[in-house]
C-alpha cells in the first residue's frame, strides 16, 4: 500500500513538472519585447491586444478598437509600426465619401464579400478594399477615404505580403516625388508595387519593383484631354463593338503610351497605343 502511494505521488510530480513546462514555454512564446508593447501603447492606448503572433519577422497585434471592429497591426522588430487592417462589418460603417463612390461605380449591384480599411505608415488617410463577386471572378476594389477610387485587383491578391515599403523603393519616391503626397500602397497581380501620389493636379500610379526598379508612371486623362485621331482610329478599326471606359497616359521605361480601357458585356481589356508624338 505504502508502495502505492510513493508511486502515485512521484507520477503526480512528474505530471506538476510537464504542465509548470509547458506554462513556462507558453510564456516565453508570447512574451513582447517592451519596445513592441510600448509601440502599441503609444498608439492604440487604451485599447490591449488579445492576441500577439510573430511572422516573417513582424510582431502582428489583433485586438479589438473602441467600435468593437476587429483589428491587425504590424510592427518591426524595432518597434516601428507599418500597417494596420481594420475589418469593417457592413457598408453603412463606411465613410460617406467611400461608400458613395463605391455605390455610383461600375462595381455597384455585385456581391460584396467582405471589407476592410487598411492604413500604412507614410500614407495620407486610408484606402478602404471591397472584395466583391462578379460573376464567378472575385475582385477588390480599393477607394481611398475622401472617396478617389484607386485600383481595382483580381480576388487572389494579397496585399498582405507587403507589410513594410522596401528602403530602395522610399528612395527612389524622395528622390522623384518627395513633396507628393503618397494617397495609396498596393501590391498589384504582377508582383510589382504601386505607389498612388497627387502631384501635378493628377492622382498618379507610380509602377516600381522590389528593389526600387522603375517601371512606369501613369495618371487618368481628363474629360477635356482627347485621343490622338490615330489612336481613336486603331481602336474603331481593331475593336468596333466596344465601348472606351477608362483612359489613361502612361509614361515607362520602354516608351509612352496611350493605355485604353475597353469593355463589352462579355470582355474587358486594356490597349496600349504608343505616344507617335514622342518618337
Amino acid at each position: 500500500m505504502r508502495t502505492k502511494i510513493l508511486l502515485g505521488l512521484l507520477l503526480l510530480s512528474f505530471t506538476f513538472c510537464f504542465v509548470s513546462c509547458d506554462e513556462d514555454t507558453k510564456e516565453e512564446e508570447t512574451k513582447i519585447p517592451e519596445n513592441i508593447d510600448r509601440s502599441f501603447s503609444n498608439k492604440f492606448s487604451p485599447l490591449q491586444p488579445r492576441q500577439w503572433s510573430i511572422v516573417d519577422n513582424y510582431y502582428i497585434a489583433t485586438f479589438t478598437d473602441t467600435y468593437n471592429l476587429n483589428e491587425t497591426a504590424w510592427f518591426t522588430t524595432e518597434g516601428i509600426w507599418q500597417m494596420t487592417k481594420t475589418d469593417v462589418p457592413e457598408t453603412q460603417m463606411l465613410p460617406y465619401a467611400v461608400e458613395y463612390t463605391f455605390a455610383h461605380s461600375e462595381y455597384a449591384g455585385n456581391k460584396i464579400t467582405a471589407i476592410c480599411k487598411i492604413e500604412r505608415l507614410n500614407m495620407k488617410g486610408a484606402l478602404y478594399r471591397i472584395s466583391i463577386l462578379k460573376g464567378e471572378i472575385r475582385q477588390n476594389v480599393y477607394i481611398q477615404t475622401d472617396g478617389i477610387l484607386i485600383r481595382t485587383l483580381y480576388g487572389n491578391n494579397d496585399q498582405f505580403r507587403l507589410v513594410k515599403v522596401p528602403a530602395e523603393v522610399n528612395a527612389y519616391m524622395a528622390e522623384y516625388y518627395s513633396q507628393a503626397p503618397v494617397l495609396g500602397i498596393l501590391f498589384n497581380d504582377e508582383g510589382h508595387i504601386e505607389i498612388y501620389i497627387s502631384h501635378e493636379n493628377n492622382l498618379k500610379r507610380v509602377e516600381l519593383s522590389w528593389d526600387g526598379y522603375w517601371f512606369s508612371t501613369s495618371w487618368q486623362m481628363k474629360d477635356t484631354e482627347q485621343l490622338p485621331e490615330y489612336v481613336t482610329d486603331f481602336i474603331a478599326q481593331h475593336y468596333a463593338g466596344y465601348s472606351i471606359r477608362e483612359r489613361r497616359y502612361e509614361i515607362s521605361n520602354h516608351g509612352n503610351y496611350y493605355c485604353v480601357r475597353l469593355i463589352t458585356n462579355d470582355d474587358d481589356i486594356i490597349v496600349s497605343i504608343r505616344d507617335d508624338s514622342q518618337e
